[in-house]
């Protein structure tokens, strides 16, 4: 789920992660940022297990007929798929008018509320589903991608727990309840779910970067490169894991082949964030400090709130002896952190501007 780090002044790297489904924010892990990876539409999976046939469109010469609760829930389906979410809901609501104990359509609703960012009404769906079907796997598994993104992370594993007893073959469940786990810090328990998912789907490449992220976080660097190699040979096109390749290159020495990962990373995305911020920092540890503010630029240039390139940027400014522009850079990165609760961070770069000043 994001990043890299710098030790010392703040130095380091920042493990890759592609915008999702679970926002679990992947922990510091040496100085490397890491990028974790959710199945793409978490949610819309489950709803395909749930719809009574996705295949089925409202028929076009239906004009006496009277549309069905079913006939509603496939069209808000249909809405679901192009992103109509709003659409979607207003259709899944017509379809529990018409009956008011259709658990698919309760789920699909949480589905698109959950997507339209109604957590808070997505969760009452999930509820009123398992209300009525105590058993349902997927409305478990919905409400923990719900509960993780909404910062319930305990409650998140207790529903994916409870999706994967009522059906043990969930690889996303497994996947998802790894991300959670890794986010709260045992890493050895998310590497045991990421195994069941790669068993399960070893065609999968987010699962082997999410297990690379987990090996990295816990010093496994060897490990974590064969994961992302894995991930990389099934997706070759898969920026986040170029970028935590280049974080495993860079800690086992191998500066140029990290450089070359992350260039692939921005040729796929030049909007990557942690692709720019960690080449910035394999680049000031080969000594080009120019190059290195260049990154740093850029990354600040698409995130205005990077606070650990405003950091970074301002070490080096201060080797360069550009000292005024350095505290300006401190200065950012304090307000920075502060704003987003990073309060550790937040004092030590008080400290060191009081130093400088």
């Amino acid at each position: 789920m994001n990043h890299q780090r710098l030790t010392g002044l703040l130095t380091g790297l920042v493990v890759s992660m592609t915008p999702s489904l679970i926002n679990c924010q992947p922990s510091y892990a040496g100085n490397n940022k890491i990028l974790w990876e959710i199945p793409s539409s978490p949610n819309l999976s489950l709803l395909a297990s749930s719809r009574v046939d996705l295949g089925v469109q409202v028929a076009r010469d239906l004009v006496a007929a009277e549309l069905t609760a079913e006939d509603f829930y496939n069209q808000a389906g249909d809405k679901y798929d192009k992103g109509d979410f709003r659409g979607a809901i207003e259709d899944y609501d017509r379809s529990i008018q018409l009956d008011p104990n259709y658990v698919a359509a309760y789920i699909g609703r949480g589905n698109a509320r959950d997507d339209s960012g109604d957590k808070q009404g997505a969760i009452a769906d999930y509820d009123r589903a398992l209300k009525l079907d105590p058993n349902n796997a997927s409305a478990y598994y919905n409400r923990g991608i719900t509960r993780s993104r909404l910062g319930d992370r305990q409650g998140a594993i207790a529903d994916f727990d409870r999706a994967l007893k009522i059906n043990p073959n969930n690889a996303s469940a497994y996947q998802n309840r790894g991300i959670t786990r890794s986010s709260l810090g045992d890493n050895q328990g998310a590497i045991a779910d990421f195994d069941r998912a790669v068993q399960i789907n070893p065609n999968n490449a987010s699962v082997y970067n999410d297990r690379g992220n987990a090996n990295y976080i816990l010093g496994n660097k060897q490990a974590a490169l064969a994961d992302y190699d894995r991930a990389l040979k099934i997706n070759p096109n898969y920026a986040a894991a170029y970028t935590n390749r280049g974080n495993a290159r860079d800690d086992l020495g191998d500066k140029q082949g990290a450089l070359a990962d992350y260039d692939q990373s921005l040729k796929i995305d030049p909007n990557n964030t942690s692709a720019y911020y960690n080449r910035g920092v394999t680049r000031s540890r080969l000594g080009d400090k120019q190059g290195a503010i260049a990154d740093y630029d850029r990354a600040v240039q698409i995130n205005p709130n990077y606070a650990r390139a405003y950091y970074n940027r301002g070490v080096i400014r201060y080797d360069l002896g550009d000292k005024q522009a350095a505290v300006q850079d401190f200065q950012k990165a304090a307000d920075l952190f502060q704003q987003q609760g990073n309060t550790d961070s937040y004092q030590k770069t008080l400290n060191l501007i009081q130093k400088l000043q």
